[in-house]
């Protein structure tokens, strides 16, 4: 999918409910409060054929009315590492995965554009469904220009058998792209990757949402 959505049009291609697959909810359950707001990316890859790299099946974004500017729009892929060591396998629904059928851990990178913002911190909204062993977030890193920074996972997530999300931030910069790696163990198979981003603007905004969690996280460690 290409070209620029305005917040109504993104709204109105939003998916409301997913397939089942061997008892598991397929879609992105936990969608971001924020997703469609201003300075927003959404990428879903359900992996409907064997492409590598492969495009998401959905992409969305939303910009604003302050000048901002989508870095490379064709800058959105995954990429299966080893490809003859992932077997692609059709699912139930027509949807697709790759399969790790190695005896060692993999990886499959997702690179996602975002917005040319300056002054900026980001978030990030990472879910995953699998059958399997729990795949891992490796890493989370973005550029500006050649600039790498790294992302840091706040504590507060959710998982439950086949399905997991995380929260990452940057607080104090907005890379201009990101790049996530998930390691994939043995035999485990990747159905599909959700990742919303947004672009905060004010010096310190994610770091707030950050130290949210983190009260959060102290309130459950209490209770």
């Amino acid at each position: 999918m290409t070209g620029r959505h305005t917040l109504a049009g993104a709204l109105a291609l939003a998916w409301v409910a997913g397939p089942v697959i061997a008892g598991i909810v397929l879609h992105d359950t936990h969608k971001p409060p924020w997703r469609y707001g201003p300075r927003t990316v959404s990428a879903e890859w359900d992996f409907l054929d064997d492409d590598n790299p492969a495009d998401p099946e959905r992409w969305e974004w939303v910009g604003d009315n302050e000048g901002s500017s989508l870095h490379d729009p064709n800058l959105h892929r995954a990429r299966i590492q080893l490809h003859d060591d992932f077997d692609w396998e059709p699912g139930q629904f027509g949807q697709g995965m790759w399969r790790n059928k190695s005896g060692s851990e993999l990886t499959i990178s997702f690179d996602i554009t975002n917005w040319v913002y300056d002054g900026a911190s980001k978030r990030l909204r990472i879910q995953v469904t699998y059958e399997g062993a729990r795949p891992q977030t490796f890493r989370v890193y973005g550029w500006v220009g050649n600039d790498q920074h790294w992302g840091q996972k706040d504590p507060a997530q959710h998982e439950r058998d086949g399905y997991y999300f995380e929260d990452w931030t940057f607080p104090d910069v907005n890379p201009h792209y990101e790049e996530i790696i998930l390691i994939v163990p043995p035999q485990t198979a990747i159905n599909q990757v959700v990742i919303d981003t947004q672009c905060v603007p004010g010096p310190g905004a994610a770091v707030a949402w950050g130290a949210g969690f983190l009260l959060l996280a102290a309130r459950r460690r209490r209770a």
